[in-house]
């Protein structure tokens, strides 16, 4: 992923950004270029006389015109540059392109698959505690609550609304994306994206989730963190008020093993 600003996800204008900086880059080597080569040229005329006054004048007309084609380049191309960035469309033709929420998930779901030495998992319930290495086969079955239908691509862009920001204190990016649709069980999605000095990467997902299993409303908060863990916060509320809180995480980082 390109550089991101905050505000709406506008790819295209950091694209057209970057595409006009290295064009001058590359006309300012060119000037250098120029003028490594023509000003040995230019002391010795003006050291050494006998040389032609010809001479001299052609050696300058080279660099008036490098230095004005290029001028010249660099302002006809910086309007072109806005116009890429900022382009002029009817709001019924905007493309929407949301981060692949499912798609980042799937993916790290298959490195564990690959490489992961060993899973622990951390259940929490009514005050008690157990911990347990589990296998794939059942790390995998509970990865099954991060992957809603809803978040599908064709699902997500029609019914999901994308807003974004730029946290001042970490200067991590957020892009949250929550449900257009009233009985979506997925309400709202948030990805982080920390400052990076090279690819930016999102590096957690975060999703809070209501419905309804019979009469019993059940709320998760879930999180995952790419390459670590993920950890799922459920609360059910039965009809008579109780409320029954369980806190699973599951660990594939064996450096987190220790830490609670």
């Amino acid at each position: 992923m390109a550089s991101l600003v905050s505000g709406t996800f506008e790819m295209s204008s950091c694209v057209a950004h970057n595409l006009c900086l290295q064009l001058y880059l590359v006309r300012f080597d060119w000037l250098l270029f120029t003028l490594k080569a023509t000003l040995p040229a230019i002391f010795k005329v003006l050291y050494h006389p006998p040389i032609t006054y010809f001479y001299a004048m052609k050696i300058t007309l080279q660099l008036l015109v490098a230095i004005t084609l290029i001028a010249a380049a660099c302002n006809s191309n910086t309007p072109a540059a806005e116009n890429t960035a900022v382009p002029k469309t009817d709001s019924t033709d905007t493309v929407k392109n949301y981060l692949p929420v499912l798609d980042l998930i799937k993916e790290d779901i298959k490195r564990v698959d690959s490489f992961a030495g060993a899973i622990l998992l951390r259940t929490s319930k009514e005050n008690k505690k157990d911990s347990n290495y589990i296998d794939l086969a059942a790390f995998n079955k509970s990865t099954a609550d991060f992957l809603p239908a809803e978040l599908e691509l064709a699902s997500f862009q029609n019914n999901y609304k994308e807003s974004s920001f730029v946290d001042e204190s970490s200067q991590v990016v957020n892009f949250m994306y929550t449900s257009t649709n009233n009985d979506a069980t997925v309400r709202k999605v948030v990805l982080y994206i920390p400052p990076s000095l090279g690819t930016d990467k999102v590096n957690r997902v975060y999703m809070e989730k209501e419905f309804k299993n019979g009469d019993t409303i059940i709320s998760q908060k879930l999180t995952w963190k790419m390459r670590s863990y993920f950890i799922i916060a459920e609360n059910r509320q039965t009809p008579d008020g109780k409320s029954i809180v369980t806190t699973r995480k599951a660990i594939w980082d064996v450096r987190l093993f220790n830490e609670e």
